[in-house]
């Protein structure tokens, strides 16, 4: 018998421990399974992600192009069309990548988890066998089955997570296929002419446009195909007016004479506003001017104080004429209830008079109107939709409750009405309702929705649209449009992130601007041109609050801020040098301020008034009014008028103490600012338009 076949030699074997290789294997099969199942694991959550992509980007995506054939020279939104074009693109080639990559870690772990496992079994004996035959351990070897079994499983479930990453059909999918295929095609055209201009060669093919190329890899695809020609000072008056001529044939084609042909943007530099050694401190936001309003015809401010043409009156700073209002009125029992109407849709604007003629709107997810009412009976005299093309098929915006798709309240001017929705779409309307113009602001990024008022200027319409939850997005912008067209006069870029309050117009010493409040500026802005005056840094917040301007200072509040007071004759960035006094207190979160040259009112929503003194400051007093408010405070005469949201009215006493006159309750529930107009109160409740009037008042 030779020495291998000898009993001790077998039973040397039978008895072995097993080697370091078949430990090494085993937990080298372990950490690969284990890794193997977290890249699978990782895949599954990598093609939820790609399932779960926005659906509205891509039709956002649209609406700026939409907006930028008609606004080519907008550099802002040139911006945002690169910025959510890079982003959809970059998430989808992300989402692939991952998918690959994933697929080829799981095939790795897998082969290198099975050739673990054989070398194990190769090499792996167990403890003393009873029978020198039973040398393989069946513990390992129903492992490896399993594992085999697994390991074919993950392989299999990789492949198919792969195919749906790579094989998507949502909407983002379907946007950058189509926009990769449109990049190819217009790389495939044959150019045969080139326009030049400031930036990058325009190539135009000779037949159908196709879209422009990308200057950059960051460059969105379907860009306008026509020549993009900045117009800028010096440029040939023959190809301005050629443009100018072009627009007014189409207009005249087209009765509702909206922005579907809009004339290229015209760049002007002030030159002025450059050397200016103050503002050269303070980066400054892009500013583009147009041409100027066609119609400059404007109401007389005799004209304007006897109507209430805008929130809180002609003024926007709550301080209604001094004739005689009622005091006392009862809307369920009708006590000096001289109508009462309903409202067809809903809406959180509060109701603007213009002679006999009475404005407001409402709106749904799905519908917006305006309606003209008789002032002196209620009684409805047109009620017209408002339909924008460019926005009729944009998801409807998310809003809050409180703010509701009809927020603003319209303007006018004595001849138009505007009216601006939570979707974006601005419309204005004559006084017989035919309507003139609607733009499509486009679907504004805002967490409660848009709720900041329109403000009216010799031929201009002004608004404030800031939205975006960071004022790094750049998407905030004031723009004045052409009452009369609609058209763009002058835009420029905000600082801020999305608000809620309303600008005002004053005239400090001779000189008009615009006051905006935004987290964390108040902004001064020439309303001819849009330049930047001055900026303070005083806000923070959800800014709710609109300014106010009482006794030659600009009034400015927010909840958690303090309440400053601003000397408006500033320059650049004046935070140090210009705030007259700030002081820290109950503060509102909607609710504006109210002034009258001495002192200074201030109301939160849950119904704490406070008082302070206007020229330093001082708390004077602070009241519990017991009650909740989103209606903002109205100085008419000798009292302060207030709505609270159960619809009841309070009367106060303006004064450095507290003194309440009375109280009227309106029968429903009321959030909107009451106006108040030839001795009469018109108030915008839940449901109902209401006149209050006194027996005895004039009519």
């Amino acid at each position: 018998m030779s020495p291998v076949d000898s009993p001790d030699r077998e039973e040397r074997d039978d008895n072995e421990e097993p080697g370091i290789w078949y430990q090494v294997a085993l937990r080298t099969a372990i950490v690969a399974a284990l890794f193997s199942a977290v890249v699978f694991g990782l895949m599954l959550a990598n093609l939820a992600r790609a399932k779960s992509a926005d659906p509205v980007a891509p039709a956002r995506v649209q609406q700026l192009k939409a907006d930028l054939l008609k606004r080519p020279d907008n550099a802002q939104l040139k911006a945002q069309l690169r910025s959510l074009d890079l982003q959809l693109r970059q998430e989808y080639f992300r989402n692939q990548r991952f998918a690959l990559q994933g697929f080829y870690l799981l095939l790795g772990g897998v082969a290198v988890c099975l050739m673990a496992l054989h070398i194990a079994a190769r090499d792996g004996r167990a403890s003393p066998r009873p029978n020198p035959e039973e040398r393989a351990d069946p513990l390992l070897a129903t492992a490896m089955s399993r594992r085999s079994l697994a390991a074919l499983g993950l392989v299999l479930g990789g492949i198919l997570v792969t195919t749906a990453v790579l094989a998507r059909h949502d909407t983002t999918a379907a946007y950058v296929k189509a926009a990769v295929q449109a990049e190819n095609a217009a790389a495939e055209r044959e150019p045969t002419s080139a326009v030049a201009t400031d930036g990058p060669t325009t190539l135009i093919s000779s037949g159908d446009p196709p879209p422009a190329q990308p200057a950059d890899p960051s460059e969105p695809a379907g860009l306008p195909a026509a020549p993009v020609v900045q117009q800028f000072p010096g440029a040939t008056a023959a190809a301005e007016e050629s443009e100018e001529a072009t627009a007014e044939n189409t207009e005249q084609s087209n009765d509702t004479a909206n922005e579907d042909h809009k004339e290229p943007d015209e760049q002007q530099d002030d030159d002025e506003q450059r050397e200016d050694p103050e503002r050269a401190e303070t980066p400054q936001p892009a500013n583009t001017q147009v041409n100027g309003p066609t119609d400059t015809s404007y109401p007389s401010p005799g004209e304007m104080a006897r109507n209430c043409a805008r929130f809180r009156g002609s003024a926007g700073v709550g301080i209604a004429s001094k004739a005689a209002f009622p005091t006392h009125w009862n809307g369920a029992t009708g006590e000096n209830i001289a109508w009462k109407t309903p409202v067809p849709l809903p809406g959180q604007n509060s109701p603007i008079v213009w002679g006999d003629r009475l404005f407001c709107a409402g709106a749904t997810e799905q519908r917006r109107e305006v309606y003209c009412f008789d002032a002196n009976t209620g009684r409805l005299l047109w009620q017209k939709p408002v339909e924008n093309e460019l926005s009729a098929e944009d998801e409807p915006p998310e809003v809050s409750e409180d703010t509701g798709y009809a927020a603003p309240t319209l303007a006018t001017d004595g001849q138009r009405v505007f009216a601006i929705f939570a979707n974006g779409d601005v419309a204005a309307f004559d006084f017989q309702g035919k309507q003139l113009w609607t733009r499509s602001m486009g679907r504004p990024e805002n967490m409660y929705g848009h709720a900041s008022s329109l403000l009216t200027y010799p031929g201009l319409l002004i608004v404030q649209f800031d939205q975006g939850s960071s004022a790094d997005e750049e998407m905030s912008e004031i723009v004045a449009l052409d009452a009369a067209t609609g058209k763009r006069v002058w835009e420029t870029s905000r600082p801020v992130p999305n608000s809620w309050s309303s600008p005002i117009i004053i005239n400090h010493n001779g000189r008009e601007q615009i006051i905006t409040c935004g987290d964390p500026w108040v902004i001064s802005y020439n309303p001819a041109t849009g330049e930047e005056y001055w900026r303070v840094d005083c806000l923070s917040g959800d800014v709710g609050p609109s300014p106010t301007y009482a006794g030659g200072l600009v009034i400015v509040c927010q909840d958690g801020c303090d309440l400053t007071a601003i000397r408006p004759d500033g320059r650049g960035d004046v935070t140090e040098t210009h705030v007259a006094w700030s002081v820290f207190g109950n503060m509102p979160d909607a609710v504006s301020p109210l002034g009258d040259g001495q002192l200074v009112y201030v109301v939160t929503s849950w119904g704490m008034m406070s008082c302070f003194d206007g020229s330093k400051g001082e708390q004077l007093w602070e009241q519990d009014l017991g009650a909740s408010f989103y209606s903002s405070p109205t100085l008419v005469g000798d009292l302060i008028y207030l709505l609270d949201d159960d619809g009841v009215t309070h009367m106060i006493r303006p004064g450095s103490e507290f003194e309440a006159v009375g109280s009227a309750p309106l029968g429903e529930l009321g959030s909107c600012t009451p106006a108040f107009v030839n001795g009469r109160i018109y108030i915008r409740g839940e449901e109902h338009l209401f006149c209050i009037s006194d027996a005895g008042t004039e009519e």
